[in-house]
């Protein structure tokens, strides 16, 4: 199979959905969230920040409605894992409000092992504000890009290498995640993001995996989880600003993870940023070069938003 950067900067349709309550609730299941406040729908649910990939996934997943697939390769598709994943959000994001998708092909460009193909989405509500941006990425595998590619320099803005930055090397603390087959089912069902390399064995063997391997942003809704039980995470004054994964290997079922967060020195009045690792028990690399940052909130601007 085959593909050239011919298709980066085509655009999606838009995508315009109203979050509903029960849909965000059972992302937060998807992903095991404990924490009450987003599961309360006494005035305004709260949104757990990842539960948008769900809603991108919707375009991402329906290239024949949202996309021009005139010429392009679709059988290509089946063979993408995750291979990075980018969030922004520029405030919190409330079940019942109304927002508009739209997606661009930002890069396609080679890779030792297919082709890399990155989309960007961004999330506007009904007044044209941004709420969120997502530049996710796949490796199309044993897929070959025809030409050179296109999107590198873009894409050397915007990913991350821990390699740049004095960090400690010493975790300020870690966390396991265990995985067993039925989280993959489990997230699959609750987050409606569907695709049959994480929950059909015939499919992945028939792909080259040995068997159904986690999503990705399954892991990174789980990593959200254990940083918000202990960055002393409080809705009313503090919210996520940023979430950056290098994937680097795929998660089969029955393996535990380990999850190693480090401090930056990087940090303001205002924000904080930690740099993570997650590990298999071979000390396989599953994330490498992941970053997280938490930002107090403006009060009075939030308070605006709360009350619209």
């Amino acid at each position: 199979m085959e593909i050239t950067s011919k298709y980066v900067g085509r655009k999606s349709k838009p995508f315009r959905i109203t979050i509903s309550e029960r849909d965000a609730m059972n992302y937060c299941a998807g992903c095991y969230v404990n924490n009450p406040i987003f599961y309360d729908d006494s005035e305004k649910l709260l949104v757990f920040p990842l539960y948008v990939v769900s809603l991108t996934w919707k375009i991402s997943s329906s290239f024949g409605e949202f996309w021009d697939t005139s010429d392009f390769p679709l059988d290509v598709l089946a063979t993408q894992v995750h291979y990075f994943e980018d969030l922004r959000w520029y405030r919190k994001i409330y079940a019942g409000e109304t927002i508009i998708i739209d997606g661009e092909v930002s890069a396609i460009l080679p890779h030792i092992a297919g082709t890399l193909l990155c989309i960007n989405y961004t999330g506007t509500s009904d007044n044209g504000e941004t709420l969120f941006r997502e530049l996710t990425c796949s490796l199309l595998r044993g897929v070959k890009c025809e030409d050179k590619g296109a999107g590198k320099d873009y894409l050397s803005m915007v990913t991350f290498n821990t390699k740049d930055l004095d960090i400690s090397r010493v975790p300020i603390w870690e966390s396991t995640i265990n995985v067993n087959i039925y989280d993959l089912n489990v997230y699959d069902g609750c987050s409606n993001i569907h695709f049959p390399i994480h929950t059909s064995q015939k499919f992945a063997v028939g792909v080259g995996l040995p068997s159904p391997i986690y999503q990705g942003t399954a892991i990174l809704g789980r990593i959200l989880q254990k940083f918000l039980e202990r960055v002393d995470f409080s809705p009313e004054n503090k919210t996520v600003e940023s979430l950056y994964a290098r994937f680097s290997s795929y998660v089969l079922p029955n393996t535990l993870l380990k999850l190693s967060v480090f401090e930056t020195g990087l940090d303001s009045d205002m924000d904080k940023l930690y740099l993570f690792t997650v590990k298999d028990t071979n000390d396989n690399k599953v994330i490498k070069d992941g970053k997280i940052l938490f930002k107090e909130i403006d009060l009075l601007k939030e308070v605006s938003h709360h009350e619209k």
